[in-house]
């Protein structure tokens, strides 16, 4: 599925367009004129399809770029997508979130799993001592500690404090 904008004109007396592409948008808007004969300037720019709703809704001022990275946006994996979209959340531009993803670590699972792996993996606690940690209690100081932070979809971002 491609994608599929709209611009809505605020102009009452201007009927608006469907588009795909900047260079399609910029074809039909230069030649758009209202019932009076008059061109038409000023679009609110809304996301009908594609195959990712984006973080962020196209404008009129920065649809070019937005495009761009609408484009790459859409190569990303679920992870990374959860990592952009946290990003955008946080006051990144759609673009810096694009560059930035990687530094962001994500954990699809509970935090509790996240804790009883992070236990295993960094620290050495002998077999008799792991049957009476508590996993779900680290799990919860973690959290609220703001170690971690649970995005409420199944993904956790694990290192939010370098942002």
């Amino acid at each position: 599925m491609s994608l599929q904008l709209y611009a809505q004109p605020y102009d009452l007396d201007a009927a608006g367009f469907y588009f795909s592409t900047f260079e399609e948008y910029e074809s039909k808007s230069a030649d758009l004129l209202n019932c009076h004969g008059y061109p038409v300037e000023e679009f609110e720019v809304q996301f009908i399809d594609g195959l990712e709703a984006p973080p962020i809704d196209p404008n009129q001022c920065e649809l070019e770029e937005w495009v761009d990275c609408y484009d790459q946006y859409q190569g990303l994996s679920p992870e990374e997508i959860v990592a952009v979209k946290w990003l955008v959340e946080r006051g990144k531009s759609f673009r810096d979130a694009l560059d930035q993803h990687g530094e962001v670590q994500v954990f699809h699972g509970s935090a509790s799993d996240y804790a009883t792996e992070l236990v295993h993996d960094c620290h050495d606690l002998p077999d008799f001592a792991l049957q009476y940690f508590d996993y779900d209690s680290f799990a919860n100081d973690l959290k609220y500690g703001g170690d971690v932070e649970c995005l409420g979809n199944g993904y956790l971002v694990t290192n939010p404090h370098d942002f």
